[in-house]
């Protein structure tokens, strides 16, 4: 029938939107903060990260190595783990364009031996 054409009842009766919480400290338009650790030997906790612009990155040293974190297209090394337990922030900036970065972490062997992943800016 017509009037059935535009009516999406899964979407009323389905997964509800996602629920945006104002308190929860994430940046005006941004989204919900990611977490990230470098840990030993030569490995990210996770290499497929999804943000947003004003997205926080929160990256953590949990080895005992140094490492950092490093984007070639928005500057290289934006957040310097020089010891265990070294936690620093990087935001998405406001003008990302959306696609596919390459990170990694740039100290000589560490990227040749798996800390890389990819983060993609939707």
């Amino acid at each position: 029938s017509p009037a059935a054409e535009g009516a999406t009842p899964a979407a009323a009766e389905g997964t509800p939107p996602p629920a945006e919480d104002p308190a929860a400290g994430a940046p005006a338009g941004g989204g919900e903060p990611i977490a990230l650790d470098a840990v030993d030997p030569f490995v990210w906790s996770e290499t497929a990260l999804t943000a947003s612009a004003g997205t926080v990155i929160t990256v953590t040293n949990t080895g005992f190595l140094p490492h950092n974190f490093a984007i070639d297209e928005f500057g290289g090394v934006l957040v310097d783990l020089p010891s265990n337990l070294t936690t620093g922030d990087w935001t998405v900036p406001a003008d990302a364009t959306p696609g596919e970065y390459v990170f990694y972490c740039s100290i000589p062997g560490h990227r040749q031996s798996g800390m890389e992943g990819v983060l993609t800016i939707a």
